[in-house]
């Protein structure tokens, strides 16, 4: 083994997040795994041409969650990391969710927020 004497650490060189710009086109991906988890990423394309991430995060699902369905654990996958991402989503004009589950983009495309009535 040798000593780090003289060479700098990765992590001091590592920036695994870029700063947030509400003019950049902004995506969120998100996903849901049956029994595991939930996890998302945020993301802009730079300036410089390529993909920035912005934020990720993941959570464990509680029991109880584990036994959902895999479109109800994919909505809810939705629903947490927009509420997570609240700060970012408020004012952009547009935005776009990816997800791997075929099944909720219907609904999730069926009608906009104003067209919801919440009784």
């Amino acid at each position: 083994m040798k000593p780090l004497s003289g060479r700098k650490p990765h992590c001091h060189t590592y920036r695994p997040y870029d700063l947030y710009y509400p003019n950049l086109e902004t995506i969120l991906e998100k996903d849901a795994a049956k029994k595991r988890g939930l996890g998302y990423v945020l993301k802009q394309w730079g300036m410089d041409g390529r993909w920035r991430f912005i934020e990720a995060n993941s959570r464990w699902l509680c029991e109880s969650e584990g036994n959902y369905g895999m479109t109800t654990l994919e909505v809810m996958a939705g629903y947490w990391a927009t509420k997570k991402l609240g700060v970012f989503h408020r004012g952009l004009p547009h935005s776009v969710i990816i997800t791997d589950h075929q099944a909720i983009v219907p609904i999730m495309n069926s009608k906009t927020l104003d067209e919801i009535k919440n009784p």
